[in-house]
């Protein structure tokens, strides 16, 4: 690479880097203040942009089109069959629905969620969540509009907790980006019933000893493993068994917990649905499947919506005997 094309990438990079320090500084918060038929829309817009740029805040951090690279690969390990224009539109909105749900982030930090109407599908899953008597630990994807689903089950009547982590990294290369997560959990927690939003980086005995109070527990369910010498759990997801992150189901199991999923999807202008799977217990053989399985058919559904797909090639479908 000449020295040409170094400065090129450079100034190429602090330009997009001074892009997202505005965006998140000043353009998300004021988007989120406006008439929600007009915010959605502009939203969408910034979806759309971003996916031209390439743009997020992981692709920033890394210094290269991160998601733009890896989404295609993952579509595609889904669908073999899939058409280049439908891969396309599948890349565009994955970045439209990142970036809806940056935008409900900062409508719940502006204390609109008023302004938003949910329906719950399942009313047996909703009874069931609210009537444990065991502790609850609820897995969803980094799909659509988890975010809000959490905060919806809150107002329901759910004491829900949540496991979170920081973007590694962020709070120096984009304070803005990062304070966008902090002010977002700070909001999220007022409509939480009580619960809390807790950093996985304190550990995990904050979590068993909110299942042993028999409350809920919100953990991303699409998690690889990544340490090999962690606890695996190997659930039906995305067309076979796959090696996952076992961390939830073995504290599920050890707190004598219950075990499902949900997923929160947007049908329109602050119109939300949330689905859930059958609450089990955790340690009935069917638990870990049946919470998959929903992840599985909304993912399958909506790929576009799933903004994390750059993981599938972190789970490889694997033998039964593995």
């Amino acid at each position: 690479m000449t020295e040409k094309m170094k400065w090129h990438g450079r100034v190429k990079h602090s330009i997009m880097r001074l892009v997202h320090f505005l965006d998140y500084r000043f353009l998300l918060p004021f988007i989120a203040r406006l008439p929600l038929s007009i915010a959605y829309r502009l939203s969408a817009v910034r979806g759309w942009t971003n996916g031209i740029l390439k743009r997020d805040y992981r692709s920033t951090k890394l210094f290269t089109g991160h998601m733009a690279i890896k989404s295609p690969i993952a579509y595609q390990l889904l669908d073999p069959q899939i058409a280049p224009q439908q891969l396309k539109r599948l890349v565009a909105q994955r970045f439209e629905t990142e970036c809806r749900e940056e935008f409900e982030g900062q409508l719940i930090a502006a204390r609109r969620v008023s302004e938003l109407k949910c329906e719950f599908l399942s009313q047996t899953f909703l009874n069931d969540a609210l009537n444990s008597e065991h502790g609850l630990i609820l897995l969803t994807p980094h799909f659509d509009s988890f975010t809000l689903g959490i905060v919806f089950l809150g107002q329901m009547g759910v004491k829900i907790n949540a496991m979170a982590s920081l973007p590694e990294g962020c709070e120096a290369i984009n304070p803005p980006a990062y304070q966008h997560f902090i002010t977002k959990y700070k909001y999220m927690e007022t409509y939480m019933n009580g619960g809390k939003i807790i950093p996985i980086e304190k550990g995990w005995k904050p979590f068993y000893a909110m299942l042993k109070r028999k409350e809920c527990i919100m953990i991303l369910g699409d998690v690889p493993l990544y340490d090999h010498k962690a606890t695996a759990a190997t659930p039906l997801f995305l067309g076979g068994r796959r090696r996952i992150a076992g961390g939830p189901l073995r504290m599920a199991k050890q707190t004598d917990s219950n075990f499902a999923s949900f997923v929160c999807r947007n049908e329109g202008i602050g119109r939300y649905s949330l689905d859930g799977s059958p609450i089990l217990n955790a340690k009935d053989p069917q638990a870990l499947d049946s919470a998959y399985a929903l992840m599985s058919r909304h993912i399958t559904d909506a790929p576009g919506r799933w903004w994390t797909p750059d993981i599938l090639p972190d789970m490889p479908i694997i033998n039964d005997e593995s």
